[in-house]
């Protein structure tokens, strides 16, 4: 299974408005995917300015 963030809502050519931008809370459905499909593994691509999002704090948000 593979999928990634928006990359509007956080990376450096956008707006970075993160979880403010609906296009930034398509993660949330992919955790319900995953929750259901059970995969042995997933691919999830790395959106540049991601993990620096908001002082990590969006990124804490995706990983739990």
């Amino acid at each position: 299974m593979t999928s990634g963030a928006l990359c509007q809502a956080f990376s450096y050519a956008g707006k970075r408005l993160g979880l403010e931008d609906v296009r930034g809370t398509i993660f949330y459905h992919y955790a319900v995917f995953l929750k259901k499909l059970q995969p042995k593994m997933f691919l999830f691509e790395n959106v540049r300015g991601l993990q620096t999002h908001d002082g990590g704090k969006t990124y804490k948000t995706i990983r739990e």
